[in-house]
Formats: structure tokens, sequence, C-alpha cells
């Protein structure tokens, strides 16, 4: 995971299912955190951030993508010219 300014602050477990999650400096609540559901199978990504974040920060932009070839279920390199 590519985090940017400094502004991880821990990862850890946020309920049974969820994988990993991200916490800010600022909050104990995940702002970003990702599970794969044990019985369906099924993926979940999530994340909170300010559209300035997307726009301002590439490492951002480059998780968003990630996420969505992850949830998904492919291979980003798949998609690659």
């Amino acid at each position: 995971m590519v985090v940017h300014n400094g502004s991880l602050k821990r990862q850890r477990r946020v309920s049974e299912g969820a994988d990993r999650a991200i916490e800010m400096k600022d909050s104990n609540e995940p702002r970003t955190w990702c599970r794969i559901n044990k019985d369906t199978k099924q993926r979940t990504f999530y994340t909170v951030h300010d559209p300035r974040d997307i726009e301002a920060h590439e490492s951002v932009r480059v998780m968003l993508g990630r996420a969505l070839f992850w949830a998904a279920e492919k291979n980003e390199a798949d998609y690659k010219k």
C-alpha cells in the first residue's frame, strides 16, 4: 500500500471479516479497508478521501485503480496497453 504525506497511523483489523484497515492520524476510524466475505467470496473495498486528495496525489489514484481490479477479481496487467 502506498501512503502519502505521512498520514498513515497504523493498520489494524476492523472486524472479523476485514483483511486490512488504515487509520488516519487525526482519527481512530478506518479510512480504507477491504474484505472478502468468507461465505459468498464477494469482495468489498471501502475508502474515504477528499476529492482534492484524489486529484493531488497519484498514490491515491493508484490505490483506487488497484482496488477496482482487486474487487472485480481482474488482473491489472491484462488491461494495460
